[in-house]
């Protein structure tokens, strides 16, 4: 194989490596929390905003959420979809041929 060949070979595959990282990234970015002085959880608020005015946060019950499908792990949705994505561009020819040197 040229070169130039397994260039055009790598390409795709850096690409899709590159969506993955970033995606994953972007991910890690989305569930980060940080830590604040004097939140909610640190000090006690005994009085809460709602509809009905100013209430007692004793007042107040908070339920759980209802249990729902278990969440699909990022990175199993990626390994998927490279998968697929290596499959397309191995099993399925190019439409055109191109006969020009690069």
């Amino acid at each position: 194989m040229a070169p130039s060949e397994v260039l055009v070979l790598l390409r795709p595959v850096v690409t899709i490596l590159s969506v993955l990282v970033l995606s994953f990234g972007l991910a890690q970015l989305r569930d980060a929390q940080g830590d604040r002085v004097g939140t909610a959880t640190e000090q006690r608020i005994s009085w809460v905003r709602t509809v009905d005015g100013w209430e007692p946060s004793s007042v107040l019950t908070i339920s759980p959420p209802p249990p729902g499908p278990p969440a699909v792990h990022p990175a199993l949705v990626a390994i998927l979809l490279i998968g697929l994505s290596l499959f397309a561009l191995l099993a399925l020819p190019p439409a055109v041929q191109s006969t020009r040197k690069y």
